[in-house]
């Protein structure tokens, strides 16, 4: 295989997951499949991964090798490590939903597959809400978008795990996944279009689907991550 070859299956499997995004709100009528929309969003990183893995030698002399290779978690935590203490006051606020179960008392909600998606989330969360309401002036819109489009994948273990339990209405899956699509449509501009309408209507499903529970969980988390008011 040829770097020029190489770029092209690249190039088609990035577009690939733009498209299900964009296509995300026809899986969304009628009685959805949560996990599934969701999973949709990783498959396609998934398996650019494990090609990257068997073919490293030749990804390396592609025009994407170092876009892919770049890392935008480094700049957000270097950001919150100037913001410490609310930082930590925040992810106290995010955590929470491991180890309330809504009412539920349910003892997967502390998974490990939780445990990993929140904290893994839980950095670009912190950045929007320190940074909130002017982001753009921090500088970052860039690494956020870039670790928010690419959070489904980044624990590859994990995130299957994480996918069957929200397949089984876990509660804290789903308020994590709540956050989510939440931190989208804060930070949403034109430069992420193929994203809004799919966070959108996961956002709302997900949001109906959670009425009623714990405040702690939904009211104080999405309070913090809301668009401000013009």
């Amino acid at each position: 295989m040829t770097a020029a070859n190489f770029e092209s299956i690249i190039s088609c499997a990035i577009l690939l997951v733009h498209y299900v995004w964009l296509h995300l709100e026809t899986d969304l009528n009628g009685d959805i499949d949560i996990a599934v929309c969701f999973r949709q969003t990783s498959d396609h990183f998934h398996g650019l991964k494990d090609c990257i893995i068997v073919a490293h030698d030749v990804f390396t002399h592609t025009k994407w090798a170092k876009l892919l290779l770049y890392s935008p978690r480094i700049n957000l935590e270097r950001y919150l490590i100037v913001s410490q203490p609310m930082s930590d006051k925040l992810e106290s606020i995010f955590l929470h939903c491991v180890s309330c179960g809504i009412g539920a008392g349910s003892a997967g909600n502390a998974s490990e597959n939780n445990l990993s998606a929140i904290r893994r989330l839980v950095i670009v969360l912190n950045v929007i809400c320190i940074s909130s309401p002017d982001i753009e002036s921090s500088g970052l819109l860039p690494d956020i978008y870039r670790y928010l489009f690419t959070w489904p994948t980044s624990g590859r273990i994990s995130t299957k795990g994480f996918i069957l339990q929200v397949c089984e209405g876990n509660p804290a899956s789903l308020k994590i996944l709540l956050y989510y699509y939440a931190a989208i449509l804060r930070v949403y501009t034109d430069k992420i279009w193929w994203m809004r309408d799919g966070a959108t209507k996961m956002f709302n499903k997900l949001r109906s689907k959670l009425e009623g529970h714990c405040s702690q969980c939904i009211d104080i988390p999405l309070a913090l991550l809301a668009v401000p008011e013009q």
